[in-house]
């Protein structure tokens, strides 16, 4: 009989693992079954064992998540699955079981404008586009006049829920900007910002905020003007002004038609302090102090308070590199073949900004120094001080706590003198 390679192959493969079983540890009822297979192989006949099928081990199932997946499943086309291969990669538990998407139309709100002290509330409308139910599951504000609400119960796939912003304005503040966080369990978005936003008609104000008179000259007197006024008073008084600054006088009018217009002010004040010429150099803040009456029904007379603030300059200023507000001179190491000149500018704030200088003490002696005028702005007070290093100065480090000081004098009647730290080094080559 003609017989293929492979099936030869398998009668011998087989007939050898069955004679080792017959040798080998098997009982007589084994050897009787296995002589027969042994026979029955021979005569060229086919055995198929027979295979017991594998124990599966049953797992509880949420009774949530089987309800879920019976929704899921039955709303799905039923469609043949190819089996899988060894390099299919497992799917997020997610996706298998189904999951929420939270989808919203809008995430800010703008009430344009509102009166001080008045509630507001936005109803922002959220989806679920997901394949399972969507819980809200918390809240948080960035302000104590703000509040949330949001539904209790889970928006199912499909479904559409309500989340709640409320809000308050405040007395005094002319912009409202709030946000209100809701908490999700939707995997993309565990976080939704809500935003709300508007102006408030204030009902007194100050345009700008504070008298800043920025920097002042000293021995001269400065002013500054501002409005204060009402979005929501048709009129109002202002009585009662006072200040913590002595020597310091105000002006009081009404506003005209077109100040009013272009702040959008109902009604207001221009309001103009006088600051007297005495004020001692350095920073200043001070107070205006005012009481003013509402119209009538609109509540009780108010007391505010406008801030006036600015600085009194130095006479005499010094600008430039390396230079600092303690007086060191950061000039660095010099190389002694080339020499160097360091140029810092002086400015005069006084009524008389010519400034001469009389005469100046260095260390070390080899420093050269020099006081011009600065010819192309002639009458500003402007001046350049040169230090010059000349070349083959010989080496010396004066720098950090060795630095050296540098004293000038002036021929002036209200600046004297100025005193400087030079932080200096001269290398010589070898």
């Amino acid at each position: 009989m003609n017989e293929s390679p492979q099936l030869l192959c398998r009668v011998n493969l087989s007939s050898q693992l069955l004679y080792s079983k017959l040798r080998f540890g098997a009982s007589w009822q084994m050897r009787i079954l296995l002589a027969l297979t042994l026979l029955a192989v021979g005569c060229g006949l086919e055995v198929k064992p027979t295979l017991a099928p594998p124990r599966v081990r049953k797992k509880a199932t949420d009774t949530s998540t089987a309800l879920a997946s019976a929704k899921i499943i039955a709303s799905q086309p039923t469609t043949s699955v190819a089996p899988a291969t060894a390099t299919t990669q497992a799917l997020p538990s997610a996706l298998i079981a189904g999951s929420p998407k939270l989808v919203i139309p809008e995430d800010s709100y703008n009430f344009g404008q509102m009166n001080p002290e008045e509630a507001g509330e936005h109803v922002f409308l959220v989806h679920n586009h997901g394949t399972a139910p969507l819980h809200i599951q918390g809240q948080r504000t960035t302000c104590h006049c703000t509040s949330a609400r949001y539904p209790q119960a889970p928006i199912p796939p499909g479904g559409t829920g309500e989340l709640i912003v409320a809000w308050k304005t405040g007395p005094f503040e002319q912009l409202f900007a709030e946000t209100a966080t809701f908490l999700t369990d939707d995997p993309q978005q565990p976080e939704v910002k809500l935003r709300i936003n508007g102006s408030i008609l204030v009902r007194l104000g100050a345009y700008p905020q504070d008298f800043a008179l920025g920097g002042i000259h000293p021995d001269r007197a400065a002013s500054s003007t501002l409005m204060l006024g009402s979005k929501t008073w048709e009129h109002f008084e202002l009585t009662d002004l006072s200040s913590s600054l002595e020597g310091m006088k105000w002006d009081v009018a009404p506003a005209t038609a077109d100040e009013l217009s272009e702040l959008r002010l109902t009604s207001g004040y221009r309001i103009t302090v006088h600051l007297p010429d005495n004020l001692p150099v350095g920073p200043f803040r001070h107070i205006l102090r005012f009481t003013s009456i509402p119209p009538e029904h609109h509540g009780d007379p108010e007391s505010g308070e406008l801030f006036v603030h600015g600085k009194v300059l130095k006479r005499l200023a010094v600008y430039g590199p390396g230079i600092e507000s303690t007086g060191n001179v950061k000039i660095g190491v010099i190389d002694s073949k080339q020499g160097h000149r360091h140029r810092l500018t002086l400015k005069v704030y006084d009524p008389d900004n010519e400034l001469t200088l009389r005469n100046f003490d260095v260390s070390p002696d080899f420093i050269k120094v020099s006081l011009t005028p600065y010819t192309e702005s002639p009458g500003k007070g402007l001046y350049f001080l040169d230090i010059e290093i000349p070349p083959d100065s010989p080496g010396c480090n004066f720098q950090g706590k060795n630095a050296q000081p540098l004293y000038l004098t002036f021929n002036h009647p209200r600046i004297k003198d100025l005193n400087l730290w030079l932080h200096i080094a001269v290398l010589r080559a070898l």
